[in-house]
């Protein structure tokens, strides 16, 4: 705890001198013994490795496997295909990860820094990796800390921390020791922190914390220690996997035992279970799968929203709690002067904030642009949205002395000569400049402040401040040339003492990061669709508190939780504690760790947002780790969303799509799986039955060549139901398959088949039909049927007259082009001698269109069973 320790105490303990640093060779016995000044490495991930990845997949094994058997049966082409179908499932999700760069190599390109360090008494410029502790290093406006260090010494010293605290504001630096143990890292004003940037002044620190020991190396060594965890569509597909293994497997040995009981050859009952086992596979959903995933990410990206794995275009569809940035998520991450309370003194106000002001102005294409601090530059536009001119205001009243604005004494104040007098402007807190203050301005009179108008003044300032405003006073005083005194630097305390009493006050001045418009809306949204929204910050607890009310949140007491709070509870307490807290005020890396953690302990799905170094353990921890545009690339290497505009309404609209890819997951899950059971019942049957097959092998490949190929991509670009956002979250357990699905398939499916079959049975042995048409007519009724009943599929929840069923474009082209194919293999002469076909007579279309409207039937039957009598009734959304 270093912040705590004396200079003195802090230097006798790292056995070092200000003045002469560490000699050279105690320097390199240092680093013998602590190592360098480096971030740990992670390991090194390389193309293959991603490359293996896509290869993990349940749904690829069993395509493989199928490849296998298919080549067992000589049946090239059907391996062919299958092939074709892993190669194009691996490419896009190679491509998609491939892309990113490793986060710890961001991370230690943060820190490639060289600094001056004090050694045997001389100054020398090395690298910032041969740094050790007890080292003295000089601090300069404009460098890189290269190490964590006690400030020693400093002179007007601001240290921009927002890539550890996530607060864009600059930390004014001391060199005195601090008292509370406990204090936040972001109010350690007595340390520098590795990778953090001066802003202005300078000073002199000694090393305390070099490598993985300092603040930006445990963050580095929590990101490498983060595991990623399977997503939750990952865990679904290898349940869809295992479930699709086990019937194929189980259909297999069906046969080979029926078989064996009628006293087959085994080796013939081997090669007729391989070929039925081929025939469920679902070749095409891999695919599927990754063309809904791209199409999501395409969708999200027209929102301003860059999905960076694939997988997660689904996952954001799981999301159940949301942890959001305050800063730049919620708000702008811009101040803005809301209020100027002038008392009648509106000019005089505005020229108080220009002239009490750090920032910098400069004037480029007709067009005034400011530079500094975040509240010097809310300051200073106010004044520019006033139509004044900034240079024309110095010129006017050229400044003599300037003091920067000090936490200890906690105003700025600047002293300008105006003709033959001197004036003194000062703006900063407000109850140092009341309390500096004898009288105040009214319409530009002065009137003395009397106790019950200080109480007054006081009570405007405390209900601002209580409503999340950054609240400031103003102050002015005049001199003559015989009262201003020969001294005029603001800086010596002795002219301050002199100059700086018995103040005019002017007014309030109240300052605010702005609500982003649309992000109580998005709550709302988030609300309904049973998301919980919980906002992190940096701000202490009032100002966190007033900001939740606003969005939306409910922002009492006991929904809002401090760092140091968090700290002092076990593990079990903050269990109870996380079940309804809103917002975390003063929060760290670690809090966020153990936030994300102590909500998937709960069963949650979690999306985290970030943008400074800081956020990268949390976000890589997270299921979605959500990263800022204007983030450092640390962040966004670690997450697996870019938010293009930093806004909340962006993760809600992201997670819509996200639902939107599961319901078609499903969707074309139970396409597929239809076609596939159909497949082998129509293989299997006839076999139990000694019955010659129904439709031959190449049939079958034309069938999935039409059904599995443009079908199945045109379903993958349904629009969402308009409901979308009003279901519950989907949970981490809920499978692909539901309990409606499987009905659809294997009872519905089962039942609409038989008659195919049934069909079949009917026209072999009790009529004299040539066997080629029995064969032409079954081929066409397995092919057919699908483009009555995927138009009931394109929602698995409501009636088909209750939506357009021609909305989908892609779908209905698909359509048009399928049935073609289909006519085309019975009427076209040549696809007749490729596929054994025969053109049909008109009647055989009457029973092959009632075949596809009983399938409709059946599938809207089990829709009304689940969905319909529950009075689910909605709408659809047309994107």
């Amino acid at each position: 705890m270093w912040h705590l320790l004396s200079s003195e105490e802090t230097l006798r303990k790292l056995r070092t001198k200000a003045e002469k640093g560490l000699s050279h060779a105690e320097a390199v016995e240092r680093l013998a013994h602590e190592g360098k000044n480096v971030l740990p490495e992670g390991k090194e991930t390389h193309w293959w490795n991603f490359l293996l990845r896509q290869f993990k997949s349940p749904l690829v094994y069993i395509l493989l496997i199928g490849a296998l058997l298919s080549s067992i049966l000589g049946e090239l082409v059907d391996v062919g295909v299958i092939i074709l179908a892993v190669f194009a499932n691996v490419a896009v999700g190679f491509w998609q990860e491939y892309r990113s760069s490793n986060i710890l190599e961001k991370l230690r390109a943060i820190i490639q820094v060289r600094t001056v360090v004090i050694r045997d008494g001389a100054a020398h410029e090395i690298d910032a990796e041969d740094l050790a502790p007890g080292d003295i290093i000089l601090l300069k406006s404009g460098n890189k800390v290269p190490a964590d260090a006690r400030i020693l010494s400093c002179r007007h010293l601001e240290i921009n921390e927002a890539l550890l605290t996530g607060e864009s504001s600059p930390v004014h630096k001391i060199s005195e020791s601090l008292q509370d143990p406990d204090i936040p890292l972001g109010d350690r004003r007595n340390m520098a922190y590795m990778g953090t940037i001066i802003v202005s002044g300078e000073g002199t620190a000694v090393v305390v914390e070099t490598g993985a020991q300092s603040e930006i190396g445990k963050i580095a060594l929590l990101t490498q220690k983060t595991e990623d965890d399977p997503t939750p569509l990952q865990q679904r597909i290898g349940r869809l996997g295992k479930l699709i293994a086990l019937f194929v497997a189980a259909s297999a040995v069906i046969i080979v035992v029926v078989g064996i009981i009628r006293h087959h050859p085994f080796h013939e009952m081997i090669i007729t279970a391989i070929a039925v086992a081929v025939a469920a596979i679902p070749e095409g959903l891999p695919a599927a799968i990754s063309i809904i995933l791209a199409v999501s990410a395409q969708r999200i990206a027209k929102r301003k929203g860059v999905v960076r794995h694939l997988v997660a275009a689904e996952t954001l569809g799981s999301a159940s709690v949301i942890c959001s940035d305050k800063t730049g998520t919620m708000t702008l991450g811009e101040m803005h002067v809301k209020n100027l309370i002038s008392y009648g003194n509106d000019p005089r106000a505005r020229v108080n904030l220009a002239l009490s002001n750090e920032a910098i102005v400069a004037f480029e294409n007709g067009v005034f642009h400011v530079s500094g601090e975040t509240t010097d530059v809310a300051k200073m536009q106010a004044f520019l949205d006033s139509g004044r001119n900034h240079a024309e205001l110095l010129r006017d009243l050229p400044r003599l002395s300037l003091l920067p604005f000090d936490p200890l004494i906690r105003y700025i104040a600047s002293l300008h000569r105006n003709k033959n007098k001197y004036a003194l402007f000062l703006s900063g807190a407000p109850e140092t400049i009341l309390e500096l203050s004898a009288d105040m301005l009214e319409g530009g009179k002065k009137k003395k402040i009397t106790k019950e108008k200080r109480k007054e003044l006081e009570a405007t300032y405390l209900d601002l401040a209580k409503n999340g405003y950054r609240m400031l006073a103003l102050a002015e005083k005049t001199y003559t040339q015989q009262t201003i005194g020969e001294n005029t630097d603001l800086e010596e305390k002795s002219t301050r003492e002199r100059l700086v009493q018995k103040l005019s006050f002017v007014g309030f001045v109240a300052i605010r990061d702005p609500i982003r418009e649309d992000v109580p809306q998005a709550l709302l949204t988030a609300r309904h669709a049973g998301i919980r929204s919980i906002m992190l910050t940096g701000d202490h607890k009032l100002t966190a508190q007033a900001i939740g009310r606003e969005i939306g949140l409910n922002g009492t007491a006991s929904t809002i939780l401090e760092g140091n709070e968090l700290d002092a509870m076990s593990d079990e307490e903050f269990a109870e504690k996380i079940a309804y807290i809103e917002i975390f005020a003063r929060v760290n890396p670690t809090h966020k760790m153990r936030i994300v953690d102590a909500l998937q302990a709960r069963g949650d799905v979690v999306a985290m947002t970030g943008d400074g170094v800081n956020d990268a353990p949390a976000l890589k921890s997270a299921d979605i780790g959500i990263a800022v545009n204007s983030g450092t690339d640390v962040a966004k290497e670690a997450s697996d969303l870019i938010l293009l505009s930093d806004s909340y309404s962006v993760i809600v609209t992201a997670i819509r799509h996200g639902r939107i890819a599961f319901d078609n997951i499903r969707k074309v899950t139970v396409f597929l799986l239809t076609g596939s059971f159909t497949e082998l019942l129509l293989i299997m049957v006839p076999l139990l039955l000694e019955m010659p097959l129904p439709v031959t092998a190449v049939m079958i490949l034309w069938t999935n060549l039409v059904e599995d190929t443009l079908p199945n991509v045109a379903l993958s670009f349904e629009p969402g139901e308009s409901d979308i956002m009003e279901r519950p979250p989907i949970k981490k357990g809920v499978s692909i398959l539901d309990t409606e699905s499987k009905f659809i398939i294997f009872v519905v499916g089962l039942l609409t088949d038989f008659v195919l079959i049934g069909l079949y049975i009917y026209l072999q042995t009790k009529t004299t039909l040539p066997f080629d048409h029995i064969q032409t007519f079954i081929f066409a009724g397995l092919g057919l049927d699908t483009f009555f009943y995927i138009y009931s599929i394109k929602s698995l929840r409501r009636p088909i007259y209750s939506y357009s069923i021609l909305s989908n474009v892609y779908l209905n082209i698909a359509t048009v082009i399928g049935v073609g194919l289909m006519i085309g293999a019975i009427y076209i002469p040549i696809l007749n001698k490729l596929l054994g076909t025969v053109p049909l007579k008109p009647w055989y279309w009457i029973i092959i269109i009632f075949l596809g409207i009983l399938k409709i039937t059946g599938v809207e039957i089990a829709k009304w069973f689940f969905f319909w009598r529950k009075d689910s009734k909605v709408t659809e959304v047309h994107l």
